[in-house]
């Protein structure tokens, strides 16, 4: 539609279009070719208004879109003005999720939080550090204070390595993401790997039980490698629930022999192996970024 409209020259239609899209608060990435198309139709300062409330309708609910829109917009129309974008860009800091106090809320007044990913990190990243120093500041620090919402390993490793790929230009947000992130898999690759010498495992069992207890005084034994729980179904399915939400590292079978039946937990290296695997790709990340 805003392609047809864009053809068509019609600029109040554009922005009756641009306030429909407001309105339903439905924006979408494929929608940001035809709506940047549109709104080069309208003044400088029109488009960066319409861009500004988009991104304030639609930024909880379609994080990624409006972060694509915005540096789109820089590559485009206002690459020789990325100042008349400041107002949508603050807009877009402002509803970055963090804490859920301040969150905004939905009908029933539960918060409405933003979920980020490592393309939409990218796009701001590279969308703060064309418009302002002191915005680009703000939105690194804002990013590395919460990460319950972005997470190192999840978004910003992943996001580091976009924008090193694409050569994005140097800011400081890209220099407090970039720096955080080689910290911390520098760290990480530092901390000691060393396979179990014997058959400890770590005790993290959080029921008290007396059948949990046998369990983790069996995962603190440096001898025992295996243990046999003959148990009534709903102890056994109790024990295995327990294992599974401590992620102990024992495979775990039923034997179903005799009555009642058996549960048997034998100690295995997953953690370990977790590890080795991490320390793998932490060293293929660590190179690509330092490329």
């Amino acid at each position: 539609m805003f392609g047809l409209l864009a053809r068509l020259g019609d600029l109040d239609l554009v922005e009756h279009m641009i306030d429909v899209l407001v309105h339903q608060q439905d924006h979408g990435k494929a929608d940001n070719p035809a709506l940047l198309e549109a709104v080069t139709l309208l003044s400088p300062d029109r488009a960066a208004e319409h861009l500004e409330k988009i991104v304030a309708a639609n930024a909880v609910n379609s994080l990624g879109p409006c972060g694509a829109l915005l540096a789109s917009a820089l590559k485009g129309a206002f690459a020789k003005t990325p100042m008349q974008l400041q107002g949508a860009v603050k807009t877009l800091l402002d509803l970055l999720p963090g804490d859920p106090a301040s969150a905004p809320q939905d009908q029933w007044g539960r918060p409405r939080v933003a979920k980020p990913d490592a393309a939409f990190i990218a796009d701001l990243v590279d969308v703060v550090d064309r418009i302002d120093h002191g915005l680009a500041r703000q939105a690194a620090a804002h990013v590395l204070a919460w990460p319950r919402h972005f997470d190192l390993d999840r978004i910003l490793v992943p996001a580091a390595k976009r924008l090193i790929q694409a050569k994005r230009r140097r800011g400081a947000a890209f220099d407090a993401v970039y720096t955080a992130v080689v910290v911390h898999l520098e760290t990480r690759i530092g901390e000691p790997l060393e396979a179990p010498r014997d058959w400890t495992r770590q005790s993290a069992i959080g029921c008290r039980c007396q059948h949990c207890a046998e369990l983790s005084a069996f995962l603190a034994d440096s001898t025992r490698e295996s243990w046999t729980l003959r148990a009534a179904q709903q102890v056994r399915t109790h024990v295995e629930n327990e294992i599974r939400r401590a992620g102990a590292d024992v495979d775990i079978q039923t034997l179903r022999r005799g009555s009642p039946h058996s549960l048997i937990a034998a100690k295995n290296q997953a953690s370990y192996k977790r590890r080795v695997a991490q320390r793998q790709k932490d060293l293929a990340d660590l190179a690509a970024l330092r490329r």
